[in-house]
């Protein structure tokens, strides 16, 4: 860690928000951060976090860790990490005398581990970075550029209502990165406008700009529940289109998460999008043409869903032909290890 002062903000660690107020002597994480946002996330992550990787259970039968999905029953006999447990207890006094004897001793041992934290104390930004550089030995290496860029947000925190800071929260959904101009068409598709329109300048104040980007997690977050659990698809690098995303959340926006029959006709879209026609030029066909009519292709597909999930979904698919049927997947772009 890193001691420097500290503005009044808003933290995200991971699906914690916490409002702080101005600090003399803030810790900065300067190495852990992955691992200090793991810890906090899943100790103290609610029952509504989108990223299962921090949904974790202690399941007082078997004695192991899991982890569920949003949509997943969980069973009386597991135990939330965040969980008081004896409010856990007297919800369920069923439970034989060895899984609440189990219970209580993963509690105790949750609560009294010490994890050593090392402090660099001093306004010397150069000695931080050596440090830094001596410890970053495992791994993938940052570059030294790299490192001063990083501890330079240190003193410049992230504004709130920038887009980038509605980037780092989707991260958090264990997702991966969505590229800025497809999370700025998600942002206005969810308002209902035009997806090609000037972000910026489409807010009358920071208000309305703050409940669009909150709205747009909160889709988002839908969205990415249901491309992993009925489509299958658990990172943005496996998705066949991200144009997809500013339409589904525009299905969200209008009609809630999708169920039902709809959900699956949302399914069988997503996985035609990248072997319809217009998905690829036509022989012969100018780039600037093709280009032109796959932009129009997108907006006729926005326009397609409305406030009727059946019909919006319906729609999709007759916008989204099955295109050449001999069109095999092929996952020789995919760069598996980086993700």
């Amino acid at each position: 860690m890193w001691e420097r002062p500290a503005q009044p903000a808003t933290v995200q660690v991971g699906p914690l928000e916490v409002n702080v107020p101005s600090v003399p002597g803030a810790w900065w994480v300067v190495d852990g951060q992955q691992r200090a946002t793991a810890l906090v996330a899943t100790l103290r992550a609610n029952v509504d976090v989108v990223n299962p990787a921090f949904r974790i259970f202690f399941d007082a039968r078997e004695e192991r860790f899991v982890s569920a999905g949003r949509g997943e029953a969980i069973p009386d006999h597991w135990l939330a990490l965040n969980a008081d447990i004896t409010g856990w207890q007297r919800q369920h006094p069923e439970l034989p005398d060895a899984e609440i004897r189990a219970c209580e001793s993963f509690s105790v041992a949750i609560r009294d581990y010490r994890i050593p934290v090392y402090v660099v104390q001093g306004d010397e930004e150069r000695a931080v970075i050596d440090i830094f550089d001596r410890l970053n030995t495992f791994r993938n290496r940052l570059t030294r550029a790299e490192v001063v860029n990083a501890l330079s947000g240190v003193d410049g925190q992230m504004e709130p209502l920038r887009l980038e800071a509605l980037a780092a929260r989707v991260r958090g959904f264990g997702f991966g990165p969505i590229e800025g101009r497809v999370l700025a068409q998600t942002v206005q598709a969810v308002r209902g406008e035009h997806v090609d329109g000037d972000l910026d300048g489409s807010f009358p104040s920071d208000e309305e700009r703050g409940r669009a980007f909150t709205q747009t997690e909160l889709v988002l977050g839908h969205v990415i529940d249901f491309l992993r659990d009925e489509c299958g698809i658990p990172h943005v690098r496996v998705l066949p289109y991200s144009a997809c995303l500013p339409v589904l959340a525009r299905f969200v926006a209008r009609s809630g998460p999708p169920s039902g029959r709809p959900r699956q006709l949302l399914a069988r879209w997503v996985w035609r999008v990248p072997v319809a026609a217009v998905a690829k030029p036509r022989s012969h066909e100018p780039l600037g043409a093709w280009i032109l009519r796959r932009a129009q292709w997108w907006r006729d597909l926005l326009e397609a869903v409305g406030d009727d999930p059946m019909s919006s979904a319906m729609g999709l698919l007759e916008h989204a032909p099955a295109g050449d049927t001999a069109w095999k997947l092929g996952l020789d772009p995919f760069d598996l290890p980086s993700w």
